[in-house]
């Protein structure tokens, strides 16, 4: 997860991202406990074909104050830059696992031997953002970065991270809806909408506060 954020520093400051005005603004550790107390209402969830999927859309600040909480360079960008990549930075984590009376590992779901294993793991790590689209700002967006967390072992539950990245910070009055032709599954195509009203509220991180603490 932390070269995903790497990566698309790089992409973004690569393309000259600029920086939009904040909206009601919030030091590192007000930001923190409003991320943790609003996880459902960030959150789109359905059951198909007995699996549950969820669609968490993930703040471009929430990724860029991770990023700084975990390296020491933290203070290498300036304020208004990190400000810049975090206001054209997409990002959603599409969870999917088996529904609770269903059993079994999901990656062999539909097959059954572990050469079939093998190719939906290797579509799902290099190819799974080829699946997606999102409509945001009157635009249509495709994944720039992708990162598939298989869990083997560790939970039921498997992970897409999508990255997407825009020209314009996202409008208050936009919505966000994130199209998935599900070809791995058999579950068909979706749509997961993030309403206009939950995106206008969205409040962002005050970065001049950030650079200078060093209790992250």
């Amino acid at each position: 997860m932390r070269s995903t954020c790497f990566s698309y520093i790089a992409f973004a400051l690569a393309f000259g991202l600029t920086a939009c005005g904040p909206q009601r603004m919030m030091d590192h550790q007000a930001y923190r406990a409003w991320y943790q107390n609003s996880l459902e209402e960030l959150q789109v969830h359905k059951t198909v074909n007995s699996l549950d999927l969820l669609v968490q859309y993930v703040p471009g600040d929430v990724r860029i104050l991770s990023l700084l909480e975990s390296q020491p360079a933290k203070k290498a960008l300036s304020a208004d830059s990190l400000q810049s990549l975090a206001d054209h930075m997409l990002t959603f984590e599409v969870k999917i696992k088996p529904s609770e009376n269903v059993g079994g590992d999901l990656m062999f779901r539909g097959i059954k031997s572990h050469a079939d294993n093998d190719e939906r793991l290797k579509d799902l790590t290099f190819h799974a953002k080829e699946q997606f689209e999102l409509e945001a700002n009157g635009q249509t967006l495709y994944p720039v970065l992708s990162h598939f967390e298989n869990n083997i072992g560790l939970t039921r539950e498997k992970v897409l991270i999508l990255v997407f990245s825009t020209d314009e910070a996202l409008s208050q009055s936009s919505s966000l809806r994130l199209n998935w032709d599900d070809q791995n599954f058999s579950t068909g195509k979706h749509h997961f909408v993030f309403a206009q009203d939950l995106i206008a509220e969205l409040p962002s991180l005050n970065y001049e506060t950030l650079i200078d603490h060093d209790d992250l």
